[in-house]
């Protein structure tokens, strides 16, 4: 991630998976927090979303 729109493209993309209530994008530190509901959304979920929308998480 290099810019604002980076940003909000992994936000949303993280967002739209089922059972994530909130995500927080760090562009400095080059990470997201997320919030979820166990059972409906998990790490590997998340991780789908972030490749889908280009970027490789760690």
């Amino acid at each position: 991630m290099s810019c604002g729109h980076c940003v909000m493209r992994v936000k949303k993309a993280v967002e739209t998976v089922e059972g994530v209530q909130k995500a927080d994008v760090d562009l400095q530190n080059k990470q997201v927090a997320v919030e979820y509901h166990d059972g409906k959304a998990n790490l590997e979920k998340v991780k789908a979303a972030i490749r889908e929308a280009g970027y490789e998480p760690l």
